[in-house]
């Protein structure tokens, strides 16, 4: 199944200053919203009124009174559906984001290991000489930072105050702020 996004994007203040949106009535605005979450979840919605009713689980003839020209032209016609197209822009535009991520973790974990490979396996250091990462590599065998025999100390205050309030003691919390 494909895998979609859990949310889509929606701009009160566009959605409000929209002049289709701004006559409609309280019932073609409650039907416009969930014909957009409709949409989103199931890319298109029956447009006859008898059959859009049913899906939505109202009778057709209060569906038939809040289907407007207003509420309709937010949609397109689509093989007996309505669709949305702002929506499927706006997916296109999540699953083209989400394609090319992809593509940019595969060349970076492929570089890091290539790194590794030729021998650079050093952990990179932060200016303040923390180094990153959960693990600190030595010829091709992995350590805890804690089986490590060089341990970083951290005389930084929000580090002492993080990892207070990360323990969940007020006590440890009070002593690192001082």
């Amino acid at each position: 199944m494909e895998q979609t996004a859990p949310a889509f994007q929606l701009y009160a203040s566009d959605t409000i200053a929209d002049k289709h949106y701004r006559l409609m009535s309280l019932e073609e605005r409650g039907l416009l919203l969930s014909l957009l979450c409709e949409c989103w979840v199931n890319r298109s919605v029956p447009a006859d009124p008898d059959e859009l009713g049913k899906w939505l689980g109202f009778q057709g003839g209060v569906v038939k009174a809040a289907l407007s020209s207003r509420v309709v032209s937010f949609f397109s016609p689509c093989n007996g559906e309505l669709i949305n197209p702002k929506l499927e822009r706006y997916r296109k535009e999540l699953e083209e984001r989400r394609e090319k991520m992809s593509k940019g973790g595969i060349r970076g974990a492929k570089a890091k290991w290539r790194k590794v490979s030729e021998g650079d396996s050093h952990p990179t250091n932060l200016p303040n000489g923390v180094a990153m990462g959960s693990r600190v590599e030595a010829r091709g065998k992995e350590k805890s930072r804690s089986e490590s025999s060089e341990r970083v100390t951290i005389a930084d205050p929000f580090v002492a105050e993080y990892e207070a309030a990360e323990s969940c003691t007020a006590e440890a919390y009070v002593k690192a702020r001082g």
